[in-house]
């Protein structure tokens, strides 16, 4: 749980420098939608997502940061480019017909920014999404 809280105040610390909202995919009803082996439904469920989005929320308010949440369909099946449907190119690429590629969590980034109307310059959907990830210690 305190790694919910660190990760939390990672976003919310962006998203006040950034002057940005915060848009999460409404996740409410995932678990009841899990039709997987026995093994695998508990690993999903044991996910800590909505502690994450609590946080985060809880967080936003407090430093009056907007948060909207969206239906995440489609949101990493079709092409932010194109609106094309898009397939596997290994274990977290996706491929469109158009020629865009990128790791499917930028796709559904992407995807939910375009679902609220916020015009992405088109050089931004081709560059690297750069992320720093420090091991514990």
């Amino acid at each position: 749980m305190n790694e919910c809280h660190k990760i939390a105040k990672k976003i919310i610390e962006f998203a006040k420098q950034h002057k940005m909202g915060i848009i999460m995919e409404n996740l409410r009803w995932i678990r009841k939608n899990l039709r997987y082996s026995k093994m695998l439904n508990r690993r999903l469920h044991s996910w800590n997502f909505g502690k994450l989005q609590f946080y985060i929320e809880y967080k936003a308010n407090l430093n009056n940061l907007p948060v909207v949440y969206v239906n995440p369909k489609q949101t990493s099946s079709l092409c932010p480019i194109c609106g094309g449907r898009l397939a596997p190119k290994g274990h977290r690429l996706l491929k469109c017909k158009c020629g865009y590629e990128n790791d499917r969590d930028v796709i559904a980034c992407l995807n939910l920014l375009r679902m609220r109307g916020v015009p992405l310059p088109l050089k931004a959907l081709h560059e690297p999404l750069i992320i720093e990830v420090r091991g514990k210690g």
